[in-house]
């Protein structure tokens, strides 16, 4: 005797059967297109009765391919802003990352944020891991080394006299 499937399971075999099919692709996008609300709804009543379950693979995802994300979004935004991108792979990220800031040596673990890849944006090479503190500090004074020396004489200059 035949065991009959359910929808979902008739639907399943179904799409794996068709999903790399180019007619089955331009009809489904054209099905998604006209019934945009529909698809709309069923997305966000699906998150909702599954948001811890989403939210758990997201950050074992996240966890799991954090160098890659890190290289991916680093790409992305080199891209939006017109900066020469990152040329590090993956795997040199992840040999330099040591879980704390490469400039003042602060802990991961002890900041609200991930550490930060930073890169020479006129060049594209890889220089280490900072703290958001560090890193925006650096991109405040334009990555331009004169800058660091003028604060830093300024620093010295302003210091109180030993007592």
């Amino acid at each position: 005797m035949k065991k009959l499937m359910s929808r979902a399971e008739r639907w399943k075999k179904y799409w794996e059967a068709n999903r790399t099919n180019p007619e089955f692709k331009a009809r489904y996008k054209k099905w998604r297109d006209a019934n945009a609300d529909k698809v709309r709804s069923y997305r966000r009543d699906y998150y909702e009765r599954n948001k811890e379950r989403l939210a758990a693979h997201a950050k074992e995802y996240n966890h799991k391919y954090r160098f890659r994300q890190s290289l991916k979004q680093s790409k992305a935004k080199a891209k939006r802003d017109g900066y020469k991108a990152c040329s590090a792979t993956e795997q040199q990220i992840q040999e330099a990352f040591n879980g704390s800031c490469h400039c003042c040596g602060a802990l991961e673990q002890n900041m609200n944020r991930k550490l930060a890849m930073d890169h020479n944006h006129e060049t594209g090479e890889f220089r280490g891991w900072l703290c958001n503190r560090c890193n925006r500090a650096l991109g405040l004074l334009d990555d331009k080394e004169q800058g660091v020396v003028n604060l830093l004489s300024y620093i010295r200059r302003r210091r109180p006299p030993p007592r």
